[in-house]
């Protein structure tokens, strides 16, 4: 069995791994339970049931060439999310990219490619750490959000982009490509501002080193 190298948190105290634990506990707690809100009451639930389309539709539209937040600002309307709070909007990254080229499609593959490619770069780090056991283990759910990239209009979601580009930047690190981790990690941001925990740990980790 490979063995397992320490990583920078066996140089803590307890004191301090108590503290990074009780923080972490805390954050995911916040994560579960703004997950399990309701977005959205009964009358503003889109109309064909599916924030996946409403992406869809502010994409073609800023593919005619529609400025982002106006053709965002009318769909909001239009389906019944209430715009004056900054959390009902998205970053435009997502819009702009899909509006450059001449179909959703055409994004689709390069997503499913930079899923694939992070699954393959995901292996040689879990492999080199912690041997066959760990790879078998960490491979499923990077296959689950494969399986997003090619499942109908799921690709829209900016959270399959933002999640995927944060587990290639988590292992740009570990391969010590840090100017790789950097411009993922950021890209994760600009399409999720969800990202931003992950990018202030980032930050921290290497203020310290």
């Amino acid at each position: 069995m490979a063995s397992i190298s320490p990583t920078r948190f066996a140089d803590f105290s307890r004191k301090q791994a108590l503290l990074i634990l009780g923080a972490t506990a805390a954050a995911m707690t916040w994560c579960l339970f703004a997950a399990c809100s309701p977005k959205k009451s009964a009358q503003t639930v889109a109309a064909d049931g599916s924030d996946l389309r409403l992406y869809r539709t502010i994409v073609e539209r800023v593919h005619e060439g529609m400025d982002y937040y106006d053709a965002a600002g009318q769909e909001l309307r239009a389906v019944g999310y209430p715009t004056g709070s900054v959390f009902n909007w998205r970053p435009p990254l997502y819009a702009w990219l899909f509006g450059l080229f001449p179909s959703p499609d055409w994004v689709q593959v390069i997503l499913a490619l930079l899923a694939t490619g992070t699954m393959i770069f995901a292996c040689a780090v879990l492999q080199r750490e912690g041997g066959i056991g760990w790879t078998a283990a960490g491979i499923l759910p990077l296959i689950g959000s494969f399986h997003w990239c090619i499942d109908g209009d799921a690709f829209l979601a900016q959270e399959l982009w933002s999640g995927i580009l944060i587990t290639l930047s988590v292992c740009a690190y570990a391969h010590d490509r840090w100017r790789l981790g950097v411009a993922t990690g950021l890209a994760a941001l600009f399409f999720r501002e969800l990202a931003l925990p992950y990018a202030l740990i980032s930050l921290v980790l290497a203020w310290r080193q």
